[in-house]
């Protein structure tokens, strides 16, 4: 009677492990965390050029406007080298669209322009490398 005693206290102890142990699973998401890293530099000597210009960067889908920022004015001269070149990183969550990404700039007394690249749906990572000229 103790061995059948013991026997069930050891059956019901596995059960309840088991059923205790079971993990659940995390949902799987449709629309996962993307990570845009926009790289600003120059290739050629501006040393002389003092002209000011104001870098943004921006991400949009096809319907909106997920980010835009203007970086700050600098002097044409000072924009750094790619050994010193500017990084700046934004994550972009719940939107798995494909994505218009880049940077625009204003010389002041003589224009705009930009560079615009792609981050395609579901691509979880873009690197933005935009070298001024």
């Amino acid at each position: 009677m103790k061995a059948q005693i013991g026997t069930m206290i050891f059956i019901t102890a596995i059960l309840f492990t088991g059923i205790s142990c079971k993990k659940d699973t995390l949902p799987v998401s449709s629309n996962p965390e993307r990570s845009i890293k926009f790289l600003l530099h120059t290739e050629q000597d501006f040393s002389n050029d003092n002209d000011s210009i104001i870098f943004s960067v921006f991400i949009r889908s096809h319907t909106e406007v997920l980010f835009d920022s203007m970086l700050y004015s600098m002097k044409i001269k000072d924009i750094p080298g790619s050994a010193n070149q500017l990084v700046f990183e934004k994550k972009v969550v719940g939107n798995n669209a494909d994505l218009s990404v880049g940077f625009r700039y204003e010389i002041r007394n003589v224009g705009f322009s930009w560079y615009t690249d792609t981050c395609q749906s579901g691509q979880t990572s873009k690197v933005v490398d935009f070298s001024f000229h």
